[in-house]
């Protein structure tokens, strides 16, 4: 009857991460961008999305289930954190938004059956997370109710014990030597990524560094406009380009600064192709 049905239903909440815009530049270098995946919790239960490359907006369309505990509804949070993967390092904590679980218990006791959209801002240590354009980092994930009938599940996890106990059985000579060979092929790869991305290093710090030699010459520039009661030798000069593609028309800021006083100086492209000798060639040799 009634009670049977009860205990072979359950609810769960389904989260769909729909997408994150306004990604902060997390990776190092002249053209770095982000590297994010979201983490999604619900109480001790957590599912993770799909990285995506070098990207300052993100989409994902990935949906997972959460089973709900009907006693503790008020206080199991919703947590949704977005990291920024790292190959070489730990992966970094770019932010999060929490529905608490009273906001969380009053969507789930509406029962809503149909995807209700929350968009938020990405907080990170209190505050709203900037991306590199400026403008807030922002995440859309959708929420609905489903259920899940519990006599299937507990069947998909005796299917997937039978598999675990097939696994400990003694492994052939010839199963170890094909295991032995994939295992050599991903070190190859891996080797293979590693050696790509150091050469891909060097050729951005080569840039770094040739960029900032032309700027500093256009920072020559400037000594004239620094204050003339102080020693301008004194003055710690640092050019500041304000574009990811310094061939291009923009603007760069140079900044002086002695003791605690400093003094921010702007020229304008203009400015630059006046004053900089044989600047657009040497970019277009560079780039």
């Amino acid at each position: 009857g009634q009670g049977a049905a009860s205990a072979m239903w359950i609810r769960q909440l389904e989260v769909k991460v729909v997408d994150v815009a306004h990604l902060p530049k997390m990776d190092s270098g002249m053209f770095g961008k982000c590297d994010p995946y979201v983490m999604v919790s619900y109480g001790e239960q957590k599912h993770k999305t799909e990285t995506k490359k070098n990207t300052l907006n993100a989409t994902f369309n990935e949906t997972f289930s959460f089973d709900i505990d009907e006693a503790k509804l008020s206080e199991t949070d919703m947590n949704v954190e977005l990291f920024d993967w790292d190959r070489f390092g730990k992966n970094e904590f770019i932010g999060s938004f929490v529905m608490k679980g009273f906001e969380m218990e009053k969507l789930l006791q509406a029962n809503i059956s149909q995807w209700m959209p929350l968009k938020s801002d990405i907080k990170f240590e209190g505050k709203t997370r900037k991306g590199k354009d400026g403008e807030p980092t922002v995440i859309n994930v959708e929420i609905r109710v489903g259920t899940k009938n519990t006599e299937e599940d507990d069947s998909k996890k005796e299917k997937e014990k039978e598999k675990e106990k097939a696994k400990e059985r003694p492994k052939t000579a010839q199963e170890l030597l094909d295991e032995s060979l994939k295992e050599i092929e991903k070190l190859k790869s891996t080797l293979k990524e590693s050696k790509e991305k150091e050469v891909e290093l060097k050729k951005e710090l080569k840039k770094s560094k040739e960029v900032n030699t032309w700027a500093m010459d256009v920072v020559e520039s400037f000594q004239g406009l620094l204050p003339t009661e102080v020693d301008q030798n004194e003055w710690k000069i640092v050019p500041k380009i304000e574009t990811d593609m310094p061939w291009s028309l923009s603007d760069l800021s140079v900044e002086a600064a002695q003791g605690n006083t400093k003094v921010e100086v702007f020229a304008h492209c203009s400015v630059l192709w006046a004053r900089c000798r044989q600047l657009r060639e040497h970019l277009r040799n560079l780039f």
